[in-house]
């Protein structure tokens, strides 16, 4: 059976847009005029803010708006935008910081380990820890290892769950 899906226009609100055209760690000059477009259009900045947050692209909106139009952004939300890209930078800093010392721990107690997504993900592919949102550390650990892994990051002060 063949199955037609009817093609549509979707309207995207400005925000949406300029979301869009911020999540990217490259801004190329097409997009970079289109972003100068966008934000002198009426935008809801608190949406744009918040929706930023919780789709995990809100340092790259800052980064990319401080980059390209820091003068179009009101005071009150860049005010906001760079608190919350210093926190995040911080806490990436600070997670980077545990997983270099847990895989520290690993490699001294024999235990080979791969980390993934999160800090190395942050810069292989954002080439910036700063850029990217995330809140754990993900290792990967052979399954024959993983009760040694966990006892030595308990008697390392670190805690399931």
């Amino acid at each position: 059976m063949l199955y037609t899906i009817k093609s549509q226009a979707v309207s995207t609100c400005p925000e949406n847009e300029l979301l869009l055209c911020c999540s990217r760690t490259h801004m190329d000059s097409k997009n970079a005029e289109r972003l100068k477009i966008l934000v002198k259009e009426k935008i809801d900045w608190d949406y744009l803010a918040q929706t930023a947050t919780q789709q995990g692209v809100m340092p790259l909106l800052y980064w990319n708006l401080t980059q390209n139009c820091l003068q179009a952004v009101p005071d009150m939300i860049l005010t906001q935008l760079r608190a919350s890209f210093e926190a995040n930078a911080g806490s990436n800093l600070f997670l980077t910081s545990e997983l270099f010392k847990i895989l520290n721990l690993f490699e001294v107690h024999g235990i080979p380990a791969i980390p993934y997504k999160g800090a190395i993900l942050a810069a292989l592919a954002y080439s910036n820890l700063a850029l990217r949102q995330f809140s754990d550390l993900d290792i990967l650990v052979h399954p024959r290892d993983i009760l040694r892994a966990e006892d030595v990051l308990i008697a390392h002060g670190y805690s399931p769950g």
